[in-house]
């Protein structure tokens, strides 16, 4: 089987429409299935700012993690264990605090949160009620989202993503992900930064992604 590689970007604003920083994603899929995704941040300027490699060896959504700063101060990650998944931290050489949270079937991390919402989207525009439970890493954190799914008069579908603890809901913003129905690609993000955040909050942005992109799905294994 011949390796497929595809590409594709995306802008992220602030809520005052500051440019903050741009993603730049390789996917690299053998037979429809993807193996690797590398995410670059890159600043306003063009410069890196760090890098996240996704790894697909078991899991469709739970892929191994490794993010890392180009400066080396932060380092974040998560690594699938047999029933339980092994998240990680470390920021400015202060020992790397650690946290293990059992495995569960509708858990996502990383790139894994767009697949898991790509081969869930039939259901949720048939209104079926759907839960996901996101990974955050840097926040050594798993935080559980209510989905549902509705057609925009633009012609393309809107996720929304929001947080299932009522003691939550004041600090995690709702999550709006905006798709192409045809061809399933991101058009936008808007919700909380997962790997520019700091300890005390979760910051909103907004991403606008190019356009046309490759299929964004991950068939189950």
């Amino acid at each position: 089987m011949s390796l497929e590689t595809s590409t594709f970007s995306g802008k992220a604003y602030d809520e005052k429409h500051n440019h903050l920083f741009t993603e730049e994603y390789v996917i690299e899929k053998e037979a429809n299935k993807v193996l690797n995704v590398t995410t670059r941040f890159l600043s306003p300027k063009g410069q890196l700012l760090g890098e996240l490699s996704s790894e697909f060896p078991d899991s469709p959504y739970l892929p191994r993690l490794q993010f890392s700063t180009t400066d080396a101060l932060s380092r974040y990650g998560a690594l699938t264990l047999e029933k339980s998944i092994h998240l990680f931290k470390n920021h400015r050489s202060a020992s790397t605090k650690t946290k293990t949270i059992p495995l569960k079937a509708n858990m996502t991390a990383g790139p894994g949160f767009y697949f898991y919402i790509v081969d869930n989207l039939d259901e949720l525009l048939k209104g079926h009620p759907l839960q996901m439970v996101f990974l955050q890493p840097n926040r050594l954190s798993s935080y559980t989202f209510n989905m549902k799914a509705f057609s925009l008069s633009s012609g393309n579908i809107k996720v929304t993503l929001t947080i299932d603890s009522p003691l939550l809901k004041a600090l995690v913003p709702e999550i709006h992900l905006t798709l192409d129905p045809h061809t399933k690609s991101l058009v936008s993000y808007e919700g909380i930064n997962g790997f520019f955040s700091d300890d005390h909050l979760l910051k909103k942005i907004h991403i606008d992604y190019t356009q046309p992109q490759p299929l964004l799905t991950n068939p189950s294994l």
